[in-house]
């Protein structure tokens, strides 16, 4: 046993971490070891985060097991070795888990966005997408961040790296003045580049904030619509299935995204309860069901068996 084995290992158990804990962080640090064949004191954030990456992408470990991989370096990073923890934390963080989700759509978290024919991947790019994936970001926000990223860098006709907080400033002003974007699309663009640059650039962050913030929303008053104008909605598709989902989204007051994610098992009819399990931001909740709806969702699937 190497030295820094032994006091990593004591470093655990004086911290009162439990036996599987001890063997699975060591466990990890040796892969950590292994995939770079040197010892890990001697092995940057940078490298750590490239294992991280190649733990999701090429092992396909689950989230959780990330997680675990993630805790074990920091422990061994901060503890053992007494580094900074600062960088440390911005560098090798912990993944979002995605809870309750179908193996298409954390097979698309797992997948980065897709790139031009015949243009080879920058470095800054391929790290910007990695940064993205190791933290869990859902497909359609790495396209989405990468998109805007890449629209700053032909704005001003050079890398990101090279642009200042004032000229992200100078582009947000475009998106909103001259592309005249919506608030909800700029706060993304926004997101987009405090994350290139707080993330994969590690730049300070108070500065970043106080330069480039979100952008504030209008708050429209809901536009309320009388009874029968409701029950014309839902009663205005012909075929039943098309009638009960919309009356689904609108009694359950569902994303479209979590509509089309349900199963007949995500309906509990002696709660009265449908589940969903895949609600934004990988979180579920349980939404109670009206009678009128569960009698009219049981319909169609005991007319869906019976057919």
């Amino acid at each position: 046993m190497t030295p820094l084995r032994a006091k990593y290992i004591r470093d655990l158990v004086i911290r009162g971490r439990s036996k599987n804990t001890q063997e699975a962080y060591t466990r990890c640090v040796c892969d950590l070891a292994r995939y770079y064949r040197r010892s890990p004191e001697l092995i940057s954030y940078e490298e750590v985060t490239g294992w991280l990456h190649h733990l999701i992408k090429e092992r396909q470990l689950a989230a959780s097991s990330v997680n675990i991989a993630v805790s074990a370096v920091r422990f061994l990073y901060a503890v053992t070795l007494g580094r900074e923890t600062l960088e440390l934390m911005a560098s090798v963080s912990d993944m979002k888990r995605a809870i309750g989700r179908a193996d298409s759509e954390v097979e698309a978290i797992l997948t980065a966005p897709r790139q031009p024919r015949g243009r080879p991947m920058t470095p800054l790019r391929a790290k910007y997408i990695r940064d993205l994936v190791i933290r869990g970001r859902s497909k359609n926000t790495q396209e989405a961040y990468t998109r805007y990223v890449r629209d700053l860098a032909r704005y001003y006709r050079r890398s990101p790296e090279l642009i200042s907080y004032e000229e992200v400033t100078g582009w947000l002003y475009h998106l909103i003045k001259e592309r005249q974007l919506a608030a909800s699309s700029v706060n993304i663009a926004v997101s987009a580049v405090r994350f290139l640059y707080a993330v994969t650039l590690g730049r300070e962050t108070l500065d970043l904030m106080a330069s480039v913030p979100h952008m504030k929303r209008a708050t429209r008053r809901a536009e309320v619509y009388a009874r029968s104008e409701i029950e014309a909605i839902l009663t205005a598709p012909r075929q039943p299935r098309d009638r009960v989902l919309l009356m689904t989204v609108y009694g359950c007051g569902l994303r479209i995204s979590e509509a089309t994610q349900l199963k007949t098992s995500d309906i509990d009819r002696a709660r009265m309860q449908l589940r969903v399990r895949d609600g934004k931001g990988a979180k579920g909740r349980v939404l109670p069901l009206s009678e009128r709806l569960l009698k009219s969702v049981s319909k169609l699937l005991a007319s869906a068996t019976s057919g």
